[in-house]
């Protein structure tokens, strides 16, 4: 089996020889990007077989999943599936994906993971809206109100001793609510209403099955 260092050797000094050629053909030849699409993806992949011989070395699943990601990206492009600002929902996604794998693989523990996860999928979520035009500059601060309070009363719902997270997150989904009157939109505010009412319901019902089955085994076990 490779050592360490030979398959860090392997992977550094093959994609700085790999890209550094293709800089220099791109000098004199302009390449296609759908080389660059392959030559990515085909190294992502590459290097994924050098870190799964070992499964040692996590920053070699990071090198891959970022030549993944670009590669992936580049060959969308091509294929008109991502245009204009949709680009930077996919990169804002990308970047969000390794920190909601971290949390799982921590067994759900390592809350702090989410949290840039979701400040990332938020804002891709508000610029996939406005090209969707179904956010408008009047709308907008409405979003970014109410996606500060949905963590705040995701807390209280899964903890009600947590009596401040739901003062926080009601006042600030309020505000939000009343930028929605304020843009002529009032006619969403009683279906967000229960939409929200009725996720804090499922997700407190879903917390407390938990809490009842985790304090029904410890209770077994002693």
């Amino acid at each position: 089996m490779q050592s360490s260092g030979t398959r860090q050797a392997i992977v550094v000094g093959g994609l700085m020889l790999l890209f550094g050629a293709l800089m220099l053909v791109e000098t004199f030849y302009e390449l296609n990007a759908w080389i660059w699409a392959a030559v990515l993806i085909v190294s992502g992949l590459g290097v994924y077989g050098i870190y799964a011989t070992a499964r040692t070395e996590a920053w070699m699943l990071i090198v891959s999943y970022v030549l993944l990601a670009i590669g992936t990206m580049v060959a969308l492009i091509m294929l008109d599936f991502l245009e204009d600002s949709f680009v930077a929902v996919y990169v804002l996604s990308a970047i969000a994906i390794p920190f909601v794998v971290g949390y799982l693989r921590t067994e759900r523990k390592d809350w702090g993971l989410l949290i840039p996860a979701y400040v990332l999928i938020a804002v891709g979520g508000m610029l996939l809206l406005l090209e969707s035009n179904i956010l408008t500059d009047d709308t907008v601060p409405a979003y970014v109100l109410l996606a500060v309070a949905l963590p705040f009363l995701i807390v209280f719902a899964r903890d009600s001793k947590q009596w401040w997270a739901l003062i926080v997150g009601g006042i600030t989904a309020l505000v939000g609510l009343s930028f929605l009157i304020a843009a002529d939109l009032a006619v969403y505010v009683l279906p967000a209403a229960l939409i929200l009412a009725g996720g804090w319901i499922l997700v407190r019902q879903i917390t407390q099955r938990e809490a009842d089955e985790t304090t029904q085994d410890q209770t077994s076990e002693t």
